[in-house]
């Protein structure tokens, strides 16, 4: 073999090799990041309005909500766990890209004192490994880790997917479907944990109520947080400013221990210095604890709606966005609300549990009307009152609840009510239809020790 076909044949090898690695790399890379931001980077000129935080923020502000209530676009960039660091870079890529009106920052984990959490290494990859290679992303991977190994593990990911090899599917070898929700994550399970045990993702079990409420310190009251924390909220405000971009700090409505509650009541103060609001969602009368809590620090559906709804008003009265509902370039949103009414239609019909079918049951989407039948375990069951109450339209007085007597109400005057001979067999029927009176499931429940949450849906009636 001649010299030059040894330089070929190392060459050949080398090139192989790149190739392989590159494939596998494709292959085996978390799909999450994508399915999240694809729909950003395939077209970033559609969206007003940014949103970074954590997992509150991703959780608990929805842009299908503010599309729906206000025609506002946006997109949600937070992410689990996410630090208020991360969140600076991650608004820095998103603005080089496309600079939108108005940044939404949650500031809940201004009392992290660390750049990223260790524990959500997944997250973070989720987050900087979508960006596209730049220098804006160069000096992320610099400013962030500052530990060798993991700054090697961003810059070549194989080396952190590579394990995946046994949890491959054949989904991984699919192009790579965008989520519906512009980022954010809908996560309809009512209760994260039970007894310090993991749910199965497609139960809704029984909601225990974390509190009704709690009290809060006066707002004078105050701590500074982590200096690391404001370090970069300072730089994420002066960042905005100086790109001409509206800035809004807000925080979720969720339980604060007293050492929370003091550092975002010193946020008030650094709101005030740089002439931006601040929205402490535990001071706004916007959710019911008892019934649109996830967990103590989290909403769920219901919350993150009514949460969404009321921010996205707050925002167009003050900052005069654009409602783009009736425009065609802004037809995703329409499609994708489409759809996702679609996906909450089929877990409300295929729900099995009472308090999962009542907190669905919730969205603004649906007429719904109850029948209850006289002496019904329901009455002995105080959550479950909150939760039907908790329903747009139905208000089932002190009285009727203590009186324990047949009760049929509706959502809407129109509404078809459940055949009430069937109470004979039930102790509660919820019937669920859309806006034009298509019936969308009927809900029976029977009362069942051994049920999910004490009672027992009877399927195909």
């Amino acid at each position: 073999m001649t010299k030059l076909n040894k330089i070929m044949s190392v060459l050949l090898t080398l090139v192989f090799t790149l190739l392989f690695v590159s494939g596998a790399a494709y292959v085996l890379r978390d799909k999450s990041g994508e399915a999240k931001l694809g729909d950003f980077y395939d077209d970033p000129s559609d969206y007003d309005v940014y949103i970074f935080g954590s997992s509150h923020a991703v959780m608990g502000l929805l842009p299908l909500e503010l599309w729906q209530a206000e025609g506002i676009s946006s997109y949600n960039f937070a992410n689990f766990g996410q630090a208020i660091p991360v969140d600076y870079w991650v608004l820095r890529n998103a603005a080089s890209v496309h600079k939108p009106e108005l940044a939404l920052i949650d500031v809940y984990t201004v009392f992290f004192d660390e750049k990223y959490s260790h524990f959500h290494m997944g997250y973070l990859h989720q987050s900087l490994d979508t960006m596209p290679w730049s220098a804006t992303k160069l000096r992320a991977l610099k400013d962030l880790l500052d530990d060798g190994e993991n700054q090697m593990e961003m810059y070549m990911p194989f080396s952190y997917y590579h394990s995946r090899w046994d949890s491959l599917s054949v989904d991984d070898l699919k192009p790579v479907e965008h989520q519906l929700q512009f980022g954010a994550d809908v996560n309809q399970q009512l209760m994260a944990q039970i007894d310090g045990s993991e749910v199965e993702p497609e139960k809704l079990e029984r909601l225990t109520f974390p509190f009704d409420s709690y009290d809060l310190l006066p707002e004078d009251d105050k701590s500074m947080p982590p200096e690391i924390s404001v370090e970069y909220i300072r730089k994420m405000i002066e960042f905005c400013q100086e790109e001409g971009i509206e800035v809004v700090l807000i925080s979720s409505p969720l339980y604060l221990t007293q050492e929370q509650q003091r550092y975002l009541n010193w946020i008030n103060d650094l709101a005030t210095e740089y002439h931006v609001p601040f929205i402490n969602g535990v001071r706004c009368d916007v959710v019911d604890y008892r019934t649109d809590m996830l967990d103590s620090g989290h909403l769920n559906s219901a919350g993150a709606h009514k949460w969404s709804s009321y921010v996205a008003s707050y925002l167009m009265e003050n900052y005069g966005l654009t409602d783009h509902r009736g425009d065609p370039d802004y037809e995703l949103f329409d499609e994708n609300l489409e759809a996702q009414g679609r996906v909450h239609d089929e877990q409300l019909i295929a729900n099995s549990s009472l308090y999962g079918c009542l907190v669905l049951a919730a969205d603004t989407r649906y007429d719904v009307a109850i029948s209850i039948a006289s002496g019904s375990a329901v009455y002995d069951d105080d959550e479950i009152r909150f939760l039907i109450n908790n329903i747009v339209g139905l208000d089932i007085s002190e009285n009727e609840w203590e009186n324990e007597g047949e009760i049929n109400i509706a959502s809407d005057a129109d509404s078809v009510l459940p055949d009430v001979r069937e109470l004979e067999d039930y102790d509660i029927i919820i019937r669920v239809t859309d806006a034009e009176g298509r019936l969308i499931t009927e809900c029976s429940f029977v009362s069942d020790y051994n049920g999910m949450d004490g009672f027992t849906r009877i399927f195909g009636q």
